[in-house]
């Protein structure tokens, strides 16, 4: 959830590191916004990321001039930031305290700035795990100031509160312009806000790498792309955070309707034809081909597993092209290098393979 106002823009990892340890200390210290851009902001100059700036746009190659850093973005983050790691925090209070109280009621700020959509939310009573908090746990949006009241059964009852009954679901489409993804998203929360920033893990700056930026990352050329993603995924926790967030996916039904689930490595690279190394190193999973998978659905839970950690990768020649097969135990992920799909070219997972198929592997 955080970092979503730097996505796009902030694709050197080194500025990203600097953000997230700028904000690690705003959080430990409990600095204000002053205090926090006072100690980033003349780095981020210094570095270049401030003001406009020349620079290629990885989903089509543009060179156009672009806002980077300015006061405005820095507010966005560190408000953003603080808000998500305070409601991660207050999920887990919540977690060790619902066997005495097992109910959350939303509060909604209830004054002109709210959003009408979070006002009618106001005063939902629901139990604890109750699968609406997954997507309306708030913060819901940006500077959304909303939040939850734990509750006991007997707090219900001074109150004179009952359990909602059928609380709102509805969703509206969205795509997303620069990936071309569509997923529906629930009416009146923000895209990308829809997930409990609590359950995040890793902590809540591994859920905005696992969400928002790596995707962007790896949007770059392979050869950068693939040597963004290994960097990023050595950190501390981003690794499990992008797997349970592939599992998450892969286990429920709806959108989006597609996911980025790894990216080409750095030796990937090396294997596959020149004329297809300026083309993205993520690796792309759809709706309709996980559709297509049988009794093997358990294997697809370890799909980044195996793309970032392989006993062996091999090459095969087909007529259609290149495919790149990532092996791991008795599984193997089919990876189709290059090919145009939704009119996109790019690296599609094509299969989950169970049993090894290639006598003679390339290693």
């Amino acid at each position: 959830m955080p970092h979503r106002s730097l996505v796009a823009k902030a694709m050197n990892l080194h500025i990203l590191a600097d953000i997230r340890t700028a904000l690690h200390k705003a959080m430990r210290e409990g600095q204000s916004f002053q205090q926090f851009r006072a100690g980033l902001e003349p780095l981020l100059v210094k570095k270049g990321w401030w003001g406009r700036q020349k620079m290629r746009d990885p989903a089509t190659g543009e060179i156009r001039y672009v806002q980077l850093g300015s006061k405005r973005r820095l507010r966005i983050i560190f408000d953003t930031n603080m808000r998500s790691a305070h409601a991660h925090g207050h999920w887990q209070f919540i977690q060790q305290a619902k066997v005495s109280a097992p109910y959350l009621m939303y509060s909604a700020v209830l004054d002109s700035r709210t959003r009408w959509q979070h006002a009618a939310w106001n005063g939902i009573v629901l139990p604890v795990d109750h699968p609406w908090w997954e997507t309306h746990f708030p913060p819901n949006g940006w500077h959304c100031r909303c939040g939850v009241i734990q509750l006991s059964e007997s707090d219900l009852e001074s109150r004179g509160l009952t359990v909602t009954a059928d609380p709102p679901t509805a969703t509206r489409p969205w795509r997303n312009r620069r990936t071309g993804i569509r997923e529906n998203v629930p009416i009146g929360i923000d895209p990308g806000f829809a997930q409990n920033v609590g359950r995040a893990a890793g902590g809540i700056l591994a859920e905005a790498v696992r969400n928002n930026t790596v995707p962007a990352l790896v949007s770059g050329t392979a050869i950068q792309g693939a040597q963004m993603w290994r960097d990023v995924m050595r950190q501390e926790g981003i690794a499990a955070a992008w797997s349970e967030r592939v599992r998450h996916w892969i286990r429920s039904p709806g959108t989006p309707d597609a996911i980025v689930v790894g990216a080409l490595r750095p030796e990937d690279v090396e294997r596959i034809p020149e004329n297809m190394r300026q083309l993205p190193a993520s690796i792309t999973l759809t709706r309709e081909q996980l559709a297509t998978i049988g009794p093997e659905r358990q294997r697809w839970d370890d799909i980044t597993d195996i793309l970032l950690s392989p006993t062996r990768v091999w090459r095969r020649e087909t007529e259609s092209g290149v495919d790149l097969a990532y092996e791991l135990d008795s599984a193997a992920v089919i990876v189709q290098i290059g090919r145009i799909r939704r009119g996109v070219q790019g690296n599609w997972v094509a299969a989950m393979m169970v049993e090894e198929s290639n006598p003679d592997p390339e290693r």
